[in-house]
């Protein structure tokens, strides 16, 4: 339903017709990928409407310096 967050993650950047289908079906509030791909026309779609896309292994990288428990926060677990 559009009414639904959605956060979509794909092993390959969206091409421009995934992008228009990803828009349309609403309430997507980020995309993640593994891969790139050889057209970056669909990063300009998504701009133009709002959703941020992220490149899986640059937010990796990004957060490898992190301590531990913020890195990989705890679950609610209780020792």
């Amino acid at each position: 339903p559009r009414s639904v967050e959605k956060y979509v993650f794909v092993t390959h950047m969206p091409c421009s017709m995934c992008a228009k289908r990803l828009i349309n079906l609403g309430n997507v509030k980020r995309v993640f990928y593994g891969l790139d791909y050889r057209n970056r026309n669909s990063l300009t779609l998504f701009e133009s409407v709002g959703i941020p896309v992220e490149h899986l292994p640059d937010l990796i990288r990004r957060h490898e310096c992190l301590p531990e428990e913020v890195a990989a926060p705890s679950r609610g677990r209780s020792a």
